[in-house]
């Protein structure tokens, strides 16, 4: 399975994930209408695997599409580690 597949691997959740300064910084140049939608956009895509694909304001599209990436490799990331721990063997 590649990394695109993982990643959007819908309804695989995770329990955490990294939330960057810089998605801060970012969603603070939004107005203030659009910031919801960019926090929600990045908490469905780490947690859930779901993409948002429209936004009402352009800001927080161009900010979305500069965070995708980063967010889509983070639960990569975590997929594989949460596959790897539920895979190992228990020892006592």
């Amino acid at each position: 399975m590649n990394m695109e597949d993982i990643a959007i691997q819908e309804g695989r959740r995770l329990e955490s994930f990294t939330f960057w300064q810089s998605y801060l910084d970012a969603i603070e140049k939004c107005p203030k209408r659009a910031r919801l939608e960019l926090y929600k956009a990045i908490t469905d895509y780490a947690f859930l695997g779901k993409e948002t694909t429209q936004f009402s304001d352009k800001m927080a599209e161009l900010a979305w599409i500069g965070m995708r990436q980063i967010v889509r490799k983070g639960r990569v990331k975590a997929l594989n580690r949460k596959d790897k721990d539920e895979n190992e063997p228990k020892t006592n």
